[in-house]
């Protein structure tokens, strides 16, 4: 444990960097946790995901969203930016 202390953005970056090659059908930010100064992935055996995303590992896309999510240092850009992806999915589904 930290005793407190946040992990840096360094240490989160490479802790996400080393879960590059980590099998897991839904490879995204919500289902990442910090766990002291690393971060874990989580609900590997999410059955919806398994049958509609059979990919295994990472999208380039995905990590690279994920790495640039977390340098957000302001709220509004964290908001801004799932509104911008929420946006995005609507209109692609219709």
């Amino acid at each position: 444990m930290l005793n407190g202390i946040y992990p840096t953005i360094a240490q989160l970056k490479q802790s996400i960097v080393a879960l590059k090659h980590e099998e897991h059908t839904d490879w995204t930010i919500s289902n990442m946790i910090v766990q002291g100064s690393n971060v874990q992935l989580i609900d590997y055996n999410d059955p919806y995901y398994g049958k509609a995303r059979p990919h295994k590992n990472y999208a380039k896309k995905r990590f690279e969203q994920v790495l640039k999510l977390i340098s957000f240092k302001h709220p509004d850009n964290v908001a801004r930016y799932f509104r911008n992806v929420y946006t995005k999915r609507k209109k692609k589904k219709k």
